[in-house]
């Protein structure tokens, strides 16, 4: 019986070691696995200035919590240095990573001076970017006082449709002509007869006088306007009473709709305009070209290219043209040529800012 008791005694001992044994293996265990997964920060890293963590997980790199994918690799730390290398950590000074931590993927280290993504590093903090690509200088060419003659007005119609209309508001069959400028694309404007400078001229029955009350005046604009139904604007030509000075240029913007944009096809528009037309967010345009005043293929054709010059100098220009034969065949020959140039383009007036 005594010996039953000792032997019982030494197998419960046993089994007591036993289970602490399989205990403190299971600890191990865990504890091996949970070092081993146990996130590895590998080095202090700066990123727009900012100090940031890079943390290696064994099959990851984590960067202020965003994960970016790296080919796995067992724990070693030759290899975790072959990872290092490969997304150039910056030391712990002001530098910044050498390319912006967005997902795209890393440069090997022989493409340290070029970025396979985006191409050439271009700027101090040597984040690269793909080079920018100038925009082409833009263009506008508007046809002045059109329905006075079938023919020209006709072949005005035929032109590009980024070619504006001006139409006369003392044109045969406005309505007409506006209908089919509009019908083949065009941005039609409306002439706004305003009393000439010039005392001699006959300014017509529809004109703005600056010796008439604001009541007349108000009246023939209203007559003048409700002719038109799809215009984008008005154009003047800046050499009348109501463009010459600042007081007449006040009562012509009371007298507008804001809606309306003006085209001054005057290339010296007076500062004092400027100013109004800015100041109750007018819409404008000055002309830059006016391309016909000496009529013939060859100054015509000068004056056009001297606008390509200009645009190219300034983003846009703005030419002016007749309906002259002679301009609108001088203008499709410049239009041709124009399609040879990358860095010039024919728009719209709306697709003009001022």
């Amino acid at each position: 019986m005594k010996e039953f008791w000792i032997h019982s005694t030494i197998t419960r001992k046993m089994g007591i070691i036993i289970s602490l044994l399989i205990l403190l293996l299971n600890i191990a265990i865990v504890f091996g696995y949970f070092y081993i997964q146990k996130p590895y920060v590998i080095q202090k890293a700066f990123r727009n200035n900012n100090k940031v963590a890079l943390v290696y997980t064994g099959d990851q790199f984590v960067i202020d919590n965003k994960a970016y994918k790296v080919p796995v690799f067992s724990l070693n730390l030759n290899k975790l240095k072959l990872h290092k290398d490969s997304i150039k950590l910056a030391p712990e000074t002001n530098q910044n990573i050498k390319q912006p931590l967005d997902g795209q993927p890393v440069n090997p280290p022989a493409n340290d001076k070029k970025d396979v993504t985006y191409g050439a590093v271009t700027n101090n903090n040597n984040i690269s970017s793909k080079p920018a690509q100038k925009q082409p200088s833009k263009i506008a060419v508007i046809i002045i006082n059109t329905g006075l003659s079938r023919l020209t007005s006709n072949e005005a119609s035929n032109l590009p449709e980024k070619i504006a209309i001006g139409i006369s508001s003392y044109a045969n069959n406005l309505a007409e002509w506006e209908g089919l400028f509009v019908s083949k694309g065009h941005e039609v404007y409306a002439h706004l007869p305003l009393e000439s400078l010039d005392s001699t001229m006959d300014n017509g029955y529809l004109a703005l006088l600056s010796y008439t009350s604001l009541e007349d005046n108000l009246k023939n604009l209203s007559t003048n306007l409700e002719q038109f139904q799809k215009v984008k604007g008005i154009y003047v030509f800046g050499e009348e009473s109501f463009t010459a000075s600042k007081q007449a240029a006040e009562v012509l913007l009371k007298l507008l709709s804001k809606n309306l944009q003006i085209l001054y096809l005057n290339p010296e528009l007076p500062s004092y305009t400027k100013h109004l037309f800015q100041s109750q967010n007018i819409k404008y345009l000055s002309a830059n070209i006016l391309a016909d005043e000496v009529l013939g293929e060859i100054p015509i054709g000068e004056k056009l290219k001297e606008a390509v010059t200009l645009a190219k100098k300034n983003g846009k220009a703005l030419i002016v043209l007749r309906p002259y034969p002679i301009s609108i065949t001088t203008l499709r020959k410049w239009l041709d040529d124009l399609l040879n140039d990358d860095s010039v383009i024919l728009s719209k007036i709306s697709e003009l800012e001022n």
